[in-house]
């Protein structure tokens, strides 16, 4: 079922949870431009085993945009995290994050150790993202266009990369270039 917290900002961040389980909940933060999509495999693992909770980041999946952009930051995050575990009744949780999601899970580390009881971090980074996008010397340069050209051109932007991976021959090109595993299937 999916459900709604209001953040600091006053933006509606979505959730859902399922399942039950003796332990902690395994709460699931996605990264920059995904959202719970991209946790519907690892259901099949843990349904049945804990309760599990999905969470967009703002501006992402089934959450709103922010209302602040200033309230976008990793603690903005890690309050939204938190605010996310009060209301789904949540006490204690393995973290599980990719992406951009690590950074939210390791900095509520730091905020709220308690409420933590293990974290999984899958495929991220600490600190600047970008120094290791791609190539060390290529990431710090496209964070300083992505930072020039923000909001105004970042969301068209997406949305016109979002439009090639519906292009016929999209899915099997980025599978030949080594961008997509080769037991992800096509409707992924």
């Amino acid at each position: 079922m999916l459900r709604h917290v209001v953040a600091r900002d006053g933006s509606r961040i979505a959730y859902t949870t399922q399942g039950q389980g003796d332990g902690p909940a395994l709460v699931f933060t996605n990264g920059y431009t995904a959202s719970s999509f991209y946790w519907k495999h690892m259901l099949r693992r843990f349904d049945g085993r804990a309760r599990l909770v999905f969470w967009d980041l703002k501006g992402h999946g089934h959450s709103g945009p922010a209302q602040d952009l200033s309230a976008t930051t990793v603690e903005d995050s890690v309050d939204d995290l938190r605010r996310v575990l009060d209301h789904a009744g949540v006490d204690r949780a393995v973290l599980f994050a990719f992406s951009l999601g690590c950074q939210v899970i390791l900095e509520a580390w730091r905020h709220v150790p308690e409420r933590i009881a293990g974290l999984v971090p899958i495929l991220g980074t600490y600190e600047r993202p970008f120094d290791h996008l791609f190539h060390p010397a290529l990431g710090p340069r496209l964070f300083r266009v992505f930072r020039r050209v923000g909001p105004r051109l970042g969301g068209p932007g997406l949305k016109l990369a979002w439009l090639q991976t519906q292009a016929p021959l999209s899915f099997q090109v980025s599978r030949g270039l080594g961008l997509i595993g080769r037991r992800v299937q096509q409707a992924d």
